[in-house]
């Protein structure tokens, strides 16, 4: 008797199939594949930082030495009349607010509001800085990269990017803005009240009959001006009085 042959090898398994999504099954290495774009979203963003940076020295570098170099020439030129004027009447309207906005002269309703409105402020600003760092991970935004896809990464709805914690925080933030507006409405009509109320007493037709009701419309008048007006005081007021008070002694 002869020998018999030895027993071929099995043939090797067949590979599995591919899963639902396309991905390759054999592995991690395989399922999670560097994306070259991180690598170069960085690299950009780092140039972009280097040349935006660089573009500000340069042109606050020359800014400078522009002005050094004709200095006497910027500060020969006239000063422009009409901007002048324009930020005079700014002055005017910003002295006038301040004068409405008192927080003296603020109704309790108003206070109120500028209270809610600053604490909503408050809490949704340092929730939205400080609480990721306290909260359980993406609870307020999801982890999402610029170079994720919004079809894959959050199923074509991209406002899912912030949770629901997210939105309620962002909310808060909207109705203290929106109380802000309320305030900002409200001193806005006081202000043409008191701009109206000027205007009336300027133009109410005087009385040749009766001294006593011209010098009430001229105080109200002058009430009205000092009160729209109080920041603006002429440098001559007191050459004016020494003028009076020597003109009296005469």
């Amino acid at each position: 008797g002869g020998e018999s042959p030895p027993p071929l090898a099995p043939p090797p398994p067949p590979p599995p199939p591919l899963g639902a999504n396309g991905t390759d099954p054999y592995g991690a290495a395989n399922q999670q594949r560097v994306n070259p774009w991180e690598s170069i979203t960085q690299v950009s963003s780092v140039l972009t930082a280097f040349v935006q940076g660089a573009g500000l020295l340069a042109g606050m570098y020359y800014i400078e030495k522009v002005s050094a170099e004709h200095r006497a020439e910027l500060e020969a030129q006239a000063p422009d009349q009409e901007v002048l004027a324009i930020d005079e009447k700014n002055a005017e309207k910003k002295a006038h607010y301040r004068r409405v906005t008192q927080w003296r002269r603020l109704p309790l309703a108003l206070k109120l509001l500028l209270g809610v409105s600053t604490v909503i402020i408050t809490v949704s600003y340092w929730g939205v800085q400080f609480g990721p760092l306290f909260l359980p991970p993406e609870t307020m935004i999801r982890n999402y990269q610029l170079t994720d896809c919004v079809s894959v990464k959050l199923g074509g709805k991209w406002w899912t990017v912030v949770t629901a914690t997210g939105w309620m925080f962002l909310a808060a933030f909207g109705v203290s803005i929106v109380l802000l507006w309320v305030f900002q409405k409200w001193a806005a009509a006081q202000m043409r009240a008191g701009v109206h109320q000027f205007k009336d007493i300027e133009q109410r037709p005087s009385d040749g009959g009766s001294s006593n009701a011209g010098s009430d419309a001229g105080e109200a008048t002058g009430d009205v001006k000092r009160n729209y007006n109080h920041a603006k005081i002429p440098a001559a007021t007191g050459a004016a009085a020494a003028a009076a008070a020597a003109a009296g002694t005469v």
